[in-house]
């Protein structure tokens, strides 16, 4: 008989602490929903001041500047730059991370960075054009590497 009443006891103690568990979780605060980050990967990528000249050997220099989205800010590294065939990703020209920092500019007056590239290329050209791969590491935040692309030149404008 008495262990007939420790069970009774111990089951009406579970059911017990699962009402007041129950009560307590209806009448707790509620906590906001916490406002989503913006994506750090939304960067966007355009294209200035192009221009084309000719070395000694006859190659032809094509120099311009890349402007994205101030990335710095989001605790993101650039550490490559590829520039390759529009169609068929054949690669022409590959910055490393120490020939993009030797010439990157923030400019905070129109929140964007500007960074001056200038590379050799044999003519002809590819008829589509060239597209930029920029491929980022995270300094401090949970983020794999990615890459994005974007930043199109048109082989129309260079003869």
């Amino acid at each position: 008989m008495n262990k007939k009443w420790f069970t009774i006891f111990g089951i009406g103690l579970i059911l017990g602490a699962m009402i007041i568990a129950g009560l307590l979780l209806l009448n707790s605060a509620k906590h906001e929903t916490p406002p989503t980050e913006k994506d750090v990967r939304n960067i966007s990528i355009g294209i200035r001041n192009i221009s084309q000249s000719k070395d000694s050997t006859g190659l032809s220099i094509i120099t311009y500047s890349l402007i994205t989205s101030p990335f710095q800010y989001d605790d993101l590294i650039l550490v490559k730059i590829n520039v390759k065939n529009e169609d068929n990703n054949e690669l022409y020209h590959s910055f490393s991370k120490k020939e993009i920092g030797d010439h990157i500019l923030l400019a905070n007056d129109k929140d964007e960075t500007e960074i001056s590239l200038s590379f050799s290329l044999e003519k002809p050209f590819p008829k589509t054009g060239f597209i930029h791969q920029l491929s980022f590491i995270s300094n401090g935040r949970a983020i794999l590497p990615f890459t994005i692309e974007g930043g199109e030149i048109s082989t129309e404008n260079l003869t």
